[in-house]
């Protein structure tokens, strides 16, 4: 499993010399004037301002570090996966081949040794509440700088702009985040302690993204990743009730 995880490491910082998104223009025209998207986005040393050097950083460490290299992995396929689905341009650039191979690199890195499930479905469920984040949460119109509302019956004729987790959420963002590391704690330590404890407040995380379904703003419509979260949630409470002795 090193190989594998320092194959990764490898692939992923080979990734970042290559196209992330394309060269692509979009030309939107509605009764407010005309939009014009560009995504003149090359490779990701060049489309981003720091995620580039975090995924370096994190590559290195995979390909050198002895130890933890299943949490440096874990990192990042966390962050290329924000970069996928939180992308610029208000998450209209397109990506090409390059993401893709540096996600490829991640998963490798990141890819478990264990066939214990229930750290198993601790991490995943973990992983995916934290990723959920960057997924979209809300649609909104797009902002019309004539200060001219458009009604939600007539979004249908204007350009939809998704609104992601961190975006959308303020502070519940924060909790939701941190309480996915709680539960991915329960998958790499391995403590009864941590266990414990992800399974007192855990429930938390899906009380706090029902509410945001039910209690969505105003203005906006639901959008796919709410759900993810919430199913992310679930199965990462429910993977710090299995008994440890159980999960041999």
């Amino acid at each position: 499993m090193p190989r594998v995880e320092r194959l990764g490491g490898l692939i992923l910082l080979v990734s970042l010399f290559l196209p992330w998104y394309g060269n692509h223009a979009a030309v939107v025209g509605t009764e407010q004037g005309i939009h014009v998207l560009v995504s003149g986005f090359g490779t990701a040393w060049e489309a981003f301002s720091g995620f580039d050097i975090v995924l370096a950083v994190l590559a290195v460490a995979v390909v050198l570090t002895p130890r933890g290299r299943a949490l440096v992995g874990l990192a990042a396929l966390v962050v290329v996966a924000h970069l996928l689905l939180d992308r610029p341009e208000e998450g209209f650039a397109p990506p090409v081949y390059g993401a893709w191979i540096g996600l490829a690199g991640a998963l490798l890195a990141a890819w478990p040794s264990t066939r214990d499930w229930r750290v198993l479905a601790a991490g995943a469920g973990g992983v995916a509440l934290l990723v959920s984040l960057s997924t979209r949460w809300y649609l909104a119109p797009w902002p019309n700088e004539s200060g001219i509302e458009f009604p939600p019956s007539d979004w249908d004729r204007f350009l939809i702009v998704p609104r992601s987790g961190w975006d959308a959420l303020l502070v519940v963002d924060l909790a939701l985040a941190a309480l996915a590391l709680l539960v991915l704690g329960v998958a790499l330590t391995r403590s009864a302690t941590v266990q414990s404890v992800a399974r007192a407040v855990g429930w938390l995380a899906i009380v706090l993204v029902a509410a945001r379904i039910v209690f969505e703003p105003d203005d906006t419509k639901l959008a796919y990743g709410a759900y993810v979260a919430l199913a992310a949630a679930a199965l990462a409470w429910a993977a710090t009730w299995v008994p440890q002795r159980a999960a041999a």
